[in-house]
Parts: C-alpha cells; sequence; structure tokens
C-alpha cells in the first residue's frame, strides 16, 4: 500500500567469433577499416521477478563467413575476443556492462576456442574468418536497473596481438529497448497539482444557505505499468482541508488570503458531494473515497468543483481553496 500526497488548488476570484585456425606469422596484423557484422538482439529486455546474476536473455547468434581481404588487413596473429574498446568490467572479469547501470552481458566463443570473453586463441589465422556462432547473455548485476533506455552499436570484437585496430566488430541490427517491469502493478499520479479556476460569481448567483453554482470540471489522472494482464489495484482517495487539517465535513474552507466570506467550496464525484478527513493512506481512513479499480494504462478520476453558500451574508472579493490528496492503492 502506497502513501502518495499530491496538491489540489482551487482558485477563484470567488533500452564470436570464430577464426578459423590456419597459418600463424610472425607480424601482427595492420587492417583497415574492421567488418562490421550486424546480428539481430531481442527487441527489449524485461526485467519481472529477477534476482542478481540471473539470466535475462540468451540466445547463439551465427556468423557467416568473413573475408580478410574486405578489410585489407596484411601480415599475422592471434586473435583476441574482446568487448568494445573502453569498456568496463562489471562483476567479474568475463562479465561487462553494457552501458545502462545494473544490466551486464556475457559473450561466450563456441566452436573452437570456446570460451567466455575476453580470451586470446593460441592459434594464428590468416585469409578469412570461418562461420561461427557467439552465444550472448544478458543478466542482471545490481538491484537497481535503468528503465526506458536504449541498447545499440557495436558490443563485441576481434583484434589481433592486442592490436589497437579493430579487425571485425559485431553490432546490433536495431537499439534494445531495457524496461523494468514491476512484478506488481503500481501507479503512479501524472497530475500531482491540479489548478481549477473556479471564475467570478456574482452575489445573485446564490438564494441562500446551501444554495450552490455551476460547476468546473477537473481530472486526477493516473499512470498504472507493470503485473500480469489482468491484474488491477483498487484506487482510493483522501481529500484534506489545507488550511484547516481537522475538517471532516463535505466544504472545503477558504485559503486565509481569501477576502470572500459567506461561501465555501465543494468537490464532487458525479453527484456525490466529497468529505474531508486526515492525511493518511490507510485502509478506512475518516473521508477516505473510492475511485474505482484500474489495470496498466491510464487512469482518469473526473471531478468538478463548484461554490457553496454557507452564510446569511457573503462579502464579495477573492474565495479560494486548497486542498491535497492522498492515494491508497490496494
Amino acid at each position: 500500500m502506497k502513501k502518495l500526497v499530491h496538491t489540489l488548488a482551487l482558485l477563484g476570484s470567488l533500452l564470436l567469433m570464430g577464426l578459423l585456425p590456419l597459418v600463424a606469422k610472425a607480424a601482427p596484423y595492420t587492417c583497415g577499416a574492421p567488418i562490421v557484422v550486424i546480428l539481430d538482439g531481442p527487441a527489449s529486455i524485461d526485467l519481472k521477478d529477477k534476482k542478481i546474476g540471473e539470466v535475462l536473455w540468451e540466445r547463439n547468434l551465427w556468423v557467416p563467413s568473413q573475408s580478410m581481404k574486405d578489410v585489407e588487413c596484411t601480415g599475422g596473429g592471434r586473435p583476441k575476443y574482446d568487448f568494445p574498446a573502453g569498456a568496463v568490467q562489471a562483476t567479474d572479469i568475463n562479465t561487462y556492462q553494457t552501458g545502462i547501470r545494473g544490466l551486464g552481458y556475457r559473450i561466450t566463443r563456441t566452436g573452437s576456442c570456446p570460451w567466455l570473453w575476453p580470451i586470446t586463441c593460441a592459434a594464428g589465422v590468416s585469409a578469412q574468418v570461418a562461420t561461427h556462432s557467439i552465444n550472448i547473455q544478458f543478466f542482471k548485476t545490481e538491484s537497481v536497473i535503468e528503465s526506458g533506455k536504449s541498447l545499440s552499436g557495436v558490443f563485441g570484437r576481434w583484434v589481433f596481438d592486442n592490436q589497437p585496430t579493430d579487425f571485425l566488430q559485431y553490432m546490433w541490427s536495431a537499439p534494445i529497448l531495457v524496461t523494468v517491469r514491476p512484478a506488481v502493478l503500481q501507479c503512479t499520479t501524472t497530475t500531482p497539482q491540479v489548478a481549477v479556476p473556479l471564475g467570478s460569481i456574482p452575489k445573485t448567483a446564490f438564494s441562500g444557505i446551501g444554495s450552490t453554482t455551476g460547476t468546473k470540471p477537473l481530472n486526477i489522472d493516473l499512470m498504472c505499468s507493470g503485473g500480469d494482464p489482468g491484474d488491477s489495484k483498487a484506487i482510493s482517495i483522501t481529500l484534506t482541508d489545507n488550511t484547516n487539517p481537522g475538517n471532516q465535513s463535505t466544504t472545503l474552507s477558504l485559503t486565509r488570503d481569501s477576502i470572500a466570506t459567506g461561501v465555501a467550496i465543494q468537490l464532487l464525484q458525479g453527484q456525490t458531494v466529497i468529505g474531508y478527513g486526515p492525511d493518511s493512506n490507510l485502509p478506512g481512513n475518516p473521508g477516505q473515497w473510492s475511485a474505482g479499480n484500474s489495470g496498466a494504462g491510464v487512469f482518469r478520476i473526473p471531478l468538478s468543483a463548484r461554490y457553496i453558500q454557507t452564510g446569511a451574508t457573503i462579502t464579495p472579493g477573492s474565495a479560494n481553496g486548497r486542498a491535497t490528496f492522498t492515494m491508497s492503492y490496494q
């Protein structure tokens, strides 16, 4: 059960490789632009009920044969399967950060030299890179993961004898969106402050104590996400009179800087006048009322506001009110 307090102001003037082992040569490779291999990853990575170290996505990716002539390499050397230059280790030597907090990845070369990267193979190579596969794993590295970001670009590479120039690079074909879908449905208020201009109302609009004016609409909007399909939350709200926190009536006090007297403000849900209560999200809190049930998506709570005559005599002037609303999600 989550408590969120927001303000309602009512104003009025009232997201490898394998080299085919061939001939080892003494001189290191010198290459021009690297071969770039485009590989498909997941469209998105979603975290739900995962523990640190648990694999979020895993796949073997096949890479077709690549010719060294394509990058004008000369000489020879031993291949090192490595992560992009500047990559930072995460939890161990074979685990690297993706650039998104809390999300790490591993690469394993399958077939010959089948080891976790980074690794240097003993045999040298020349002529071409044979068809091979690499295994990719994404997993959680800490409790906090940045949501709504994307992974893109080069995620693995080959170099020779630790030369600074890449011979071959692996790149994602499209950005991978990283989302964190909560294990349970969660709601957030998207309208933490609501201002309602009630306008100028003439004294003649009232006919005596208890008489009211026309209403002005207002909305409190929520965004709910996470959980499983079909999940829902019961939404309850308590309005608290900011001027008089102990108020448990159905009329909102005017602010102390208001000039008008003999009037107050009412909020309505449909045709029902809403009462006020203490700032609390506990079930059964005085003044708490049900706004309905919400599943994932936008949940709109339509309300309205109006003036009500509370005294036998009305003094013209500014007539403003301020309330807070406390959401309770159960």
